[in-house]
């Protein structure tokens, strides 16, 4: 079972409040049970950190932190893995029914429930494993990696381990746009439905779908390239200053003749057992879905076409939890280089 989880919504006058008032309504969200809901409801994902968090033997006998607990379910794996301790630091007020499945398991006795930001919280001891499922849209949306940076710096040992412990981001060329094409042609139905001709805001409708990302699963073929990965974050190393731009070049050959709309965009996580969790097109689905970009324009392609370009992630200007996305791109042996920005917020599209 995958289904998109519902994220965090933030209005243009809740904004103006500023970043701290912004995460009050974040963590707010993350107290409602439909959140939850999508998350549990999604086994490609819970069942990578299960078989993980029992299959690496890093966590029997170890002090773990949990950051972002939610309901505490990573933090009962734990338990349940024979961990010597386990903190679970959820902010939202999800962390009060974390307690109860903590009790309800038995092993309250092994894991204290903290409630608070990781940033605000103490420990009582260094840890030897942080355990997270920070990953949003596009890897960096909602931008909880800072939040594991700072546990990582702040409380775990030198020789201690991170589930997961790498990210990757991946890009490929989008054909067959489906979707992108019935919603433009929505406008043509609407002289046949109601009488009034509307196709004069076909070119507005463009215009509003190619300027944010938009969320859904891609069959796989409509992906018309092996993807190229355009990041690689090591979580030991990886530092905040890193955040300000999560940059990589792409190059493409194209399997055969297509029209090419927009690119699709995904990420991978491996854990320290070398197993993997993966939101490309050709895995099990889950609820992160893939992440589409639209051209402007779209381009015909041929086989061995070759597309080269940039993708960069960046938190958005007004917003840091938010991203804005930055690509460059070019076909074949074209002098045009074409450059298109993107926001992911609160009015991303589906």
């Amino acid at each position: 079972m995958a289904c998109r989880r519902k994220r965090p919504r933030l209005s243009a006058n809740e904004e103006a409040d500023g970043s701290a008032d912004f995460d009050r309504f974040y963590f707010r969200a993350y107290g409602d049970i439909s959140i939850h809901e999508t998350m549990l409801g999604d086994t490609a994902r819970t069942n990578s950190y299960r078989s993980a968090i029992f299959g690496s033997g890093a966590i029997k006998d170890k002090v773990i932190l949990d950051v972002g607990a939610g309901t505490g379910i990573l933090s009962v794996f734990c338990a349940q893995a024979g961990a010597k301790h386990v903190y679970a630091v959820e902010a939202s007020s999800m962390a009060e029914q974390a307690k109860l499945v903590i009790k309800c398991n038995g092993v309250e006795d092994r894991v204290s429930v903290i409630q608070g930001k990781v940033e605000d919280i103490e420990l009582p001891e260094m840890v030897d494993v942080i355990v997270s499922e920070w990953m949003g849209y596009l890897l960096v949306y909602e931008w909880m990696l800072s939040s594991i940076i700072f546990a990582r710096e702040k409380w775990l040992k030198n020789n201690g381990v991170l589930f997961p412990n790498t990210a990757s981001v991946f890009i490929a060329p989008l054909g067959d746009c489906e979707d992108l094409r019935d919603r433009l042609k929505f406008w043509e139905e609407m002289r046949p439905l109601y009488g009034v001709e509307m196709a004069s805001l076909q070119a507005y409708a463009r215009k509003c779908l190619t300027d944010v990302v938009h969320v859904q699963l891609v069959p796989p073929q409509n992906v018309q390239a092996h993807a190229c990965q355009v990041c690689h974050i090591n979580l030991k190393t990886v530092q905040e200053e890193d955040l300000s731009s999560v940059k990589g070049n792409f190059q493409f050959k194209c399997f055969g003749y297509s029209r090419v709309c927009g690119f699709v965009v995904w990420f991978d996580v491996t854990f320290p057992d070398h197993s993997q969790l993966s939101t490309s097109p050709y895995a099990e689905p889950t609820h992160w879905e893939q992440c589409i970009v639209y051209t402007k324009e779209t381009q015909d392609v041929a086989q061995d076409t070759e597309i080269t370009g940039t993708l960069e992630l960046k938190p958005h200007r007004k917003v840091s939890r938010y991203v804005e996305v930055d690509l460059t791109y070019k076909f074949g042996n074209s002098e045009e280089t074409h450059k298109q920005s993107y926001s992911m917020d609160e009015g991303a599209g589906s």
